[in-house]
């Protein structure tokens, strides 16, 4: 698996020389993620349903069992699917600040974004709540987001899409209890919107919930086209 290369992926090759990481799959000094537990990670390939993982035909965007959820985002994708050492990798990244894992996977995402061909010329990471942003004291999403957007040369902008609504955690909840707990959860700003082909980026796709009401948002303030990508996805309905 081949990482595009860039500038601050060179500086953090630097960081790691200077201070050498350890794997955060399992632990295994001198490596960001080592080989062995990249190796474990299942990547998606062909087609799969948007909000469960399920494989599907390629005419088809989700699975007969999801067709109840609103599809509102005009395409989605993930690297991943989120177990074994990329699950621990993405919880080292999200609450144990090891915040190098950023520009390693947005290399993974740019590979994916380039295979869908996707047209954009805005890139926004999705926003965690003002709490959740004091106590972590950064975005993981943003982390992936900005490298994404120096690759493909495109503006980039926290100040687009905000969240405005303080919601549950999503671990414990059902399909529609996410659906309804992230309902008008965010607020897009026409005036940097308006006819914009925006990506949203984020580390961690469930069921969709959060990347649809994202879209929702965007759209309501005259966005054209929104695309969702995120490193990891959890299947329901087991690959």
């Amino acid at each position: 698996m081949n990482i595009p290369f860039s500038s601050v992926h060179f500086l953090w090759k630097i960081a790691d020389w200077v201070y050498p990481p350890v794997c955060a799959g399992c632990g295994k000094a001198g490596f960001r993620f080592c080989p062995k537990c990249l190796s474990e990670v299942k990547v998606f390939t062909g087609n799969h349903c948007l909000f469960c993982g399920k494989p599907i035909p390629f005419s088809q965007k989700i699975c007969q069992k999801c067709h109840g959820s609103p599809l509102i985002i005009t395409d989605l994708s993930s690297w991943a699917v989120f177990e074994g050492p990329l699950r621990e990798a993405i919880h080292h990244f999200k609450y144990q600040q090891d915040i190098g894992l950023g520009d390693y996977f947005s290399g993974f995402l740019i590979s994916l974004i380039k295979k869908r061909n996707w047209q954009f010329d805005l890139v926004v990471p999705v926003p965690v709540s003002k709490s959740r942003l004091k106590s972590r004291g950064y975005n993981q999403s943003e982390l992936l987001s900005r490298p994404i957007a120096r690759y493909f040369r495109v503006d980039h902008t926290t100040k687009a899409l905000i969240r405005v609504k303080e919601t549950e955690s999503q671990f414990s909840l059902s399909v529609a209890e996410r659906n309804r707990n992230m309902e008008d959860a965010f607020f897009g700003f026409p005036a940097k919107l308006n006819g914009r082909r925006v990506l949203v980026v984020d580390d961690i796709i469930t069921t969709g919930a959060t990347m649809n009401q994202c879209a929702k948002a965007l759209l309501q303030a005259g966005a054209k086209e929104v695309y969702g990508v995120s490193v990891a996805k959890t299947v329901r309905h087991r690959i």
